[in-house]
């Protein structure tokens, strides 16, 4: 039955649902009504006169098709009227909506769907599981070496040698950054550098017992002098000799020291019961080998090496260090797995678009107007996702790190000059470029300043991918006032550079957050846990199969769009089976021996023709 007013639901309600009844009739009564008409609450708790009103405005009220929306939008003004706090606004909504929810389950408010009407989408109708990569356990937190005195209350110290002790380490940390900062070491590397020597501090304070008091950076790196000066040796009987007998046991002592060294940093990767991966190891070496040119960049004789060659210690760990590469190469098939089939990709790009299209979702039987921030959260998703598969894939690092203005700038460029949009004569013309400069990318000191025009891609409904990206940055919603806003505006936090942000958050990914974004929407579609890297693996895999007919010239324009060579494209990241790689040349050979056999059997009839005549 339809009832005709919001008081004949309410009367049904309260009969039905005794329990909540008195939460449900604070939530309408003195958090919703006043957006409706109705009066404002005097006190803490309703009198009789004020429930009496209430009834009166209920009474009042129509139940129309879009009830829910208008009473959730009476609820909103409500709390404004009331100046509600937002911790509590959390209970009254709930309620409202059970109400709501109510009303239409029992079909005692009509249904706002209509026949013409597109079909309501559900966003997760399944929670999402997640997909463990590997067997390791998530410790390596724990074992992060902390600078918080709290923490070492076990340590037999007074807290002022607590923090002294700390600030000893602390800055030998920061003296390490510095020293990187002005080598031209980018900031991302000199911090994973600082991550990842703090978390072998922490094991060895937590794991191997080493005192705070022991715990240095200079005890996992010694330092051994190499260089004498013949002078030092001047009140020796044979200078000389006194030299190269110093310099020898030096030599003897720095060996030692190393493998001292590569023998702690095998005791390490084995504290778990699954060792890291090759890569992980490779992270943690290049770390070392970066903290050991620090300490000897005194000692290396820059006439002699160019590279710290004549630092033992540093040799055995690029020694080390290729050995946990060759480890890598025999245990490929970990990449391997998460390869896929590029069209699947995009199809994944265009559900994401619709998403981002849809103004309502389904909520029990009924329908819910979808918030800004939900709509906004989709669009980054289809944009982000676009950035990763419309043009050739970047390094998750570039995208994670564009920022509209300097590495994604909109206008055109024109005779080596840029014009941004709003100084154009027809914005309507502008374009969306990828503008990085050595710093910006990880290969930038061979390819120098790098710039590339991002297509604006058409799709089947006709919009662009231009369309998308205006609508992320400069007219995604309309505020009371009638100003546009970028949706981009409804989640990040103000001063935010970057083109993405964390979408609870609304600051920029880290590294990790950015990958297990882009893992999450593959698992979710997929359930595929495919990462920023995995769709390098995966495009040039695809490129590189007989079928897409690619040229030479295509081939070799992708890879600098990954940044990288054709040679690195093709070895590092094309993984043909055994199948399709010898397809192509059993084609090749069969045309080739067609050919032949073609003109021989031309030949040959042409002979037996001769013997007739």
């Amino acid at each position: 039955m339809n009832n005709r007013t919001l008081l004949d639901a309410w009367e049904t309600f309260e009969l039905s649902c005794s329990k909540d009844a008195s939460l449900c009739q604070s939530a309408l009564f003195r958090f919703t009504l006043p957006g409706l008409g109705g009066s404002q609450p005097s006190g803490a708790r309703l009198t009789s006169k004020e429930i009496a009103a209430a009834l009166k405005t209920l009474a009042s009220i129509d139940i129309s098709t879009d009830i829910g929306e208008r009473l959730r939008e009476a609820q909103k003004q409500t709390f404004t009227l009331l100046n509600t706090p937002n911790k509590r606004q959390r209970q009254p909504r709930y309620y409202l909506n059970q109400f709501i929810n109510w009303g239409i389950e029992n079909e005692t408010f009509p249904s706002a769907k209509s026949p013409e009407e597109k079909p309501h989408y559900i966003f997760y109708p399944e929670k999402l599981k997640r997909i463990k990569l590997t067997k390791r356990e998530h410790v390596y937190k724990k074992f992060v070496f902390s600078f918080d005195v709290i923490d070492y209350e076990s340590e037999p110290l007074d807290p002022e040698q607590i923090q002294q002790h700390l600030q000893r380490i602390s800055q030998e940390c920061t003296s390490f950054k510095k020293y990187q900062t002005s080598e031209r070491c980018r900031q991302v590397t000199a911090d994973s550098y600082e991550r990842h020597l703090n978390r072998i501090l922490g094991w060895l304070y937590r794991e191997k017992g080493i005192s705070l008091a022991e715990i240095s950076l200079s005890k996992i790196v010694p330092f051994v002098r190499l260089n004498f000066q013949i002078r030092e040796f001047s009140s020796k009987e044979n200078r000389l000799l006194s030299q190269l007998i110093a310099k020898a046991e030096a030599l003897e002592n720095i060996k030692h020291e190393a493998e001292q060294l590569v023998n702690l940093l095998i005791e390490f990767f084995a504290w778990l019961e699954n060792p890291p991966s090759p890569k992980t190891k490779k992270t943690y070496i290049d770390s070392l080998i970066a903290y050991s040119r620090y300490i000897y960049r005194n000692e290396t004789d820059k006439t002699m090496a160019l590279n710290f060659e004549d630092i033992p210690l540093i040799n055995r760990l690029k020694v080390f260090q290729k050995e946990v590469e060759n480890g890598k190469k025999n245990n490929f098939n970990s990449i391997q797995r998460y390869l896929l089939p590029w069209p699947d990709a995009l199809e994944v790009l265009e559900k994401l678009r619709f998403e981002t299209e849809l103004e309502t979702i389904k909520v029990g039987k009924g329908t819910k107007k979808r918030q800004l921030s939900a709509k906004a959260k989709s669009l980054q998703n289809f944009v982000l996702l676009g950035f990763f598969v419309l043009v050739p894939p970047s390094r998750q690092r570039v995208i994670r790190e564009l920022e509209l203005g300097r590495t994604l700038k909109y206008g055109i460029f024109e005779n080596e000059r840029f014009t941004s949009a709003e100084k154009m004569a027809n914005p309507s013309e502008a374009r969306y470029y990828i503008h990085l400069q050595p710093e910006d990318y990880k290969t930038g000191d061979i390819y120098g300043e790098w710039l590339g025009e991002f297509p604006n891609t058409e799709f089947p409904d006709g919009s662009k991918f231009y369309d998308y990206l205006n609508r992320w940055f400069f007219r995604g919603y309309q505020d009371e006032s009638g100003e546009w806003h970028g949706m981009r505006e409804a989640i990040a936090v103000p001063g935010e550079k970057t083109v993405f942000v964390m979408a609870s958050a609304g600051k920029a990914f880290s590294s990790a957050g950015m990958t297990s974004k882009i893992r999450r929407i593959f698992i979710r579609w997929t359930e595929l846990p495919i990462t920023p890297h995995d769709l390098r693996h995966s495009f040039r895999s695809y490129i590189e199969e007989p079928d897409t007919k690619a040229t030479t010239e295509e081939k070799e324009s992708a890879a600098f769009w990954m940044r990288h060579s054709s040679t690195t494209a093709k070895k590092k990241y094309a993984h043909l089976d055994c199948g399709k790689k010898l397809r192509l040349g059993a084609v090749l050979l069969g045309r080739i021996n067609q050919q032949f056999l073609s003109a021989s059997a031309r030949t040959e009839g042409q002979a037996l023709r001769c013997q007739n005549d």
